[in-house]
């Protein structure tokens, strides 16, 4: 009878265990994300990223600012070129969030149109548990409009850093596109995709420049279309930082190079490793002088040296040798 006991009572530490596991496991998914709010509402946006591959969770969350009810219509983009269509009703002064788990089959990569009726902010965040160890979240808001090219200031192959170009193709046509890498040692590197036309296309970096511990494997990106063509771009990525610290952050690229650029959130606290990095595109150097706004009032200048034509490197901690994670799950 004793053994008999012994047996039910481990049979039910087992259930209770197995039980607890997902349970454990989510609370060990952590990180953060951050977004600069955007200016004005619209009745259109896009996102070129997105999937509902194992260990990601995409959201889309819907603002409707206005004093009546609207609706929204979203198109979702695959990378076969398939598309599926959903429908929203946004109540006035609301939010609305749509779980695109809901709406797209398991295992796509997706972009996403959204266009309303009447103007609406969208935002698009995602939360990752990334090749099974990586864990956090990103946000980013749509763009505005598709455009024939974009720019990315930040971007490394190193080791324990794994990024990616999402491209989408709203339009009717395909569209030729160009990827130009400007590296951290002043030297260029080119890429060229074909994106079919309502469709998602995923670059995966590393496969064009390699993996390596040193400047010619940090990048900025220009992406542009070569036949008119107009497009939607983001850049993922997710990291092991100095080999014990995960995570991952996402942004849509700059539409132009300016002469100004604005940053809210910044620290230097302890466990803070804050960058900035700069991409020159042009044809000439470029002089750059950093302003530092402090928390208690004062104010302190970096004036950096000459940034040459292409890309200057921006500096960084390397992480620990790590084997590349593969892409997604």
């Amino acid at each position: 009878m004793f053994s008999r006991r012994t047996l039910i009572a481990s049979i039910l530490v087992a259930v209770v265990m197995s039980l607890a596991a997902p349970a454990m496991s989510y609370a060990a998914w952590n990180g953060g994300h951050d977004v600069v709010g955007c200016n004005a509402a619209g009745k259109t946006w896009y996102f070129a990223e997105g999937t509902t591959r194992s260990g990601f969770n995409e959201w889309i969350c819907l603002l409707n600012p206005n004093a009546g009810a609207t609706s929204a219509h979203l198109t979702y983009m695959l990378a076969d070129g398939k598309t599926i269509g959903k429908d929203y009703n946004l109540p006035a002064r609301s939010r609305t969030t749509v779980d695109v788990d809901n709406d797209v089959e398991a295992g796509n990569d997706v972009s996403v149109k959204v266009e309303s009726g009447a103007p609406v902010v969208a935002e698009r965040p995602m939360y990752f548990r990334y090749n099974g160890t990586i864990t956090g979240g990103h946000d980013v808001v749509g763009a505005t409009a598709p455009r024939q090219t974009w720019f990315f200031a930040e971007g490394t192959c190193r080791p324990g850093f794994a990024p990616y170009i999402c491209i989408q193709n709203p339009g009717g046509s395909d569209a030729a596109v160009r990827v130009t890498y400007m590296l951290g040692n002043g030297k260029t590197a080119v890429q060229n995709v074909n994106v079919a036309h309502n469709s998602r296309y995923t670059v995966v970096v590393k496969q064009a420049l390699g993996k390596g511990d040193d400047a010619a494997h940090d990048f900025s990106a220009k992406v542009e279309t070569t036949n008119g063509a107009t497009v939607v771009a983001e850049r993922p990525m997710y990291f092991n930082y100095k080999g014990n610290w995960t995570g991952g952050h996402d942004v849509v690229g700059a539409q132009a190079p300016a002469t100004a650029f604005y940053f809210a959130e910044g620290t230097c606290r302890p466990g803070f490793d804050p960058y900035i990095c700069i991409q020159n595109p042009g044809a000439t150097t470029s002089h750059v002088k950093i302003t530092y706004m402090l928390g208690n009032g004062a104010v302190k200048q970096q004036a950096q040296q000459r940034v040459p034509r292409r890309h200057a490197p921006s500096p960084r901690v390397s992480p620990l040798a790590q084997r590349p994670p593969a892409w997604r799950l």
